[in-house]
């Protein structure tokens, strides 16, 4: 019974990593990376009421509570479907996470 039960684990596990890393491989191709200086910019743009969008840090809570960048929300992938309100409305809204 215990051998059986470990099997059924080690596929679950198995199963999640190959879905979990081909997704983010997959999902990477959709998305645009910036430089830490064109985050920077993007800062003080929003500071000054020249832009708007949502700095996500993607840590988990008690990372971010430690250290994260002034004026970003956490979410954490586990959390993301619970927080996703967050996000609010507007679909065209720039969200840049880290």
């Amino acid at each position: 019974m215990k051998l059986k039960t470990l099997i059924v684990k080690i596929f679950i596990i198995s199963f999640l990593y190959c879905f979990f890393s081909s997704q983010s491989v997959f999902s990477m191709e959709h998305f645009d990376f910036i430089t830490t200086d064109e985050l920077k910019t993007l800062l003080e743009k929003r500071e000054k009421k020249e832009t708007d969008f949502i700095l996500i840090n993607t840590l988990n809570e008690i990372i971010h509570n430690h250290h994260h960048i002034p004026g970003s929300v956490n979410i954490p992938p586990d959390k993301a479907i619970i927080k996703a309100d967050i996000l609010g409305k507007d679909k065209d809204k720039l969200i840049v996470t880290y």
